[in-house]
């Protein structure tokens, strides 16, 4: 409330802290002001791509404001980024929504799995380490079904949440990882998010899907029950926290409820957005990207067969022997043999992420630096060049 009664710039969605308080200094202290501003004006400690970007999103902002109705612009194409990334449609396609609790267990558990295809809504509940993984092998299971089915299938999520426990998990429970693998070097996971940010500009604070609704299913009405993530998270620890025999039903079913809406809302996002890039121009200005088949390298294909091998090898003695520590062994040895390659996954998968990120969201990630530019030389010291 003391913000909206300030107007305060932290309102201004993709605001940063440090890009807030060098506006303050500059004398543009409110949402309205940094609209007014023209970008060459506000400080040179932000860089010129962020002073026109904060400005366009400050306009829009104020023009909902002023106009009473969400507002939109698409932004210029940009190969592998924003509406170029978004794939044909395809009959196959999935739509993927997880509700996790980060407090149950002892690493947080994701209790539900929510698919949406063709066949309708399939909920996959897990509540236990056990049973999380099977709700894992499931999943993958089903979207791996599904692409071989329809080779045009793609699986659609808002954000990055769905993608980061799928590879988590796979190596935490040491499952699907091959799987998982050859639907991320298929291109079969599409960020809805990631499609909004870099291809629209919206009159939204927030880029939530929830807010992005109002584009396609008009005014945000009140919901009964679980209406948001933090409140699936809390109906969940509502049911976890009562009595064996006390537990309320209805909690499960409000956050079935909510899983299935966002899955549709997910759905109802991607069809959305295929009528802005239509509108917009089509495939005439906008390609659409070009998918693989999954398959790994000759090279790596030859290195797995030949882990595999060797694994077997070993699990057939430790099967041959009475003696516990031979057992025991032979089982780790065979566990050992592909760590290397275990551990490496996560840095692989974040080094394609990053690749599909734009330079303001390299800046945001703290383990990237974005927005670099050729050295230039500004000075001199002594006998030294000064490079900035």
């Amino acid at each position: 409330a003391g913000w909206r009664a300030t107007d305060d710039l932290s309102l201004v969605a993709f605001m940063r802290r440090d890009q807030a308080r060098a506006l303050r200094d500059a004398g543009v202290s409110t949402v309205r002001d940094l609209a007014m501003a023209h970008p060459d004006d506000l400080p040179s400690g932000i860089g010129e791509p962020s002073r026109h970007r904060l400005t366009h999103q400050a306009r829009l902002q104020v023009r909902e404001r002023d106009e009473r109705s969400p507002v939109y612009e698409v932004l210029a194409p940009e190969p592998q980024r924003g509406l170029c990334v978004l794939p044909a449609p395809s009959p196959g396609d999935v739509f993927f929504d997880i509700e996790g609790d980060p407090f149950a267990a002892e690493q947080g558990l994701e209790y539900l799995w929510g698919l949406l295809d063709t066949e309708g809504f399939h909920p996959i509940w897990a509540h236990d380490a056990a049973e999380e993984k099977a709700a894992l092998e499931t999943v993958v299971d089903h979207l791996m079904t599904a692409w071989r089915r329809d080779p045009g299938m793609h699986v659609y999520h808002y954000a990055s949440y769905e993608p980061t426990r799928l590879m988590t998990l796979t190596a935490r429970y040491g499952t699907r990882q091959d799987e998982l693998d050859a639907l991320l070097r298929g291109g079969r996971l599409v960020d809805l998010y990631a499609v909004v940010r870099q291809g629209l500009r919206v009159s939204k604070e927030s880029y939530s899907i929830k807010e992005l609704e109002h584009f396609y299913r008009g005014e945000r009405r009140g919901h009964d029950g679980v209406s948001d993530a933090l409140g699936s998270v809390v109906a969940y620890e509502r049911w976890l926290g009562a009595a064996d025999g006390e537990r309320d039903p209805t909690l499960l079913s409000d956050i079935e409820a909510y899983n299935t809406d966002d899955c549709r809302s997910t759905l109802e996002l991607r069809d959305w957005l295929e009528t802005v890039r239509a509108e917009a121009g089509g495939d005439v200005v906008f390609g659409r990207p070009v998918d693989g088949d999954g398959a790994p390298t000759e090279a790596a294909q030859a290195v797995s067969a030949e882990v595999a091998d060797l694994q077997r090898t070993l699990r057939s003695l430790a099967e041959g022997t009475e003696d516990a520590q031979e057992v025991g062994a032979y089982r780790l040895l065979a566990d050992l043999i592909d760590w290397h390659r275990r551990e490496a996954r996560p840095e692989w998968w974040d080094y394609f992420r990053r690749q599909r990120m734009d330079d303001d969201e390299l800046v945001d990630d703290t383990a990237a630096v974005g927005r670099l530019s050729d050295a230039a030389a500004i000075g001199a010291v002594k006998q030294s060049t000064l490079w900035e």
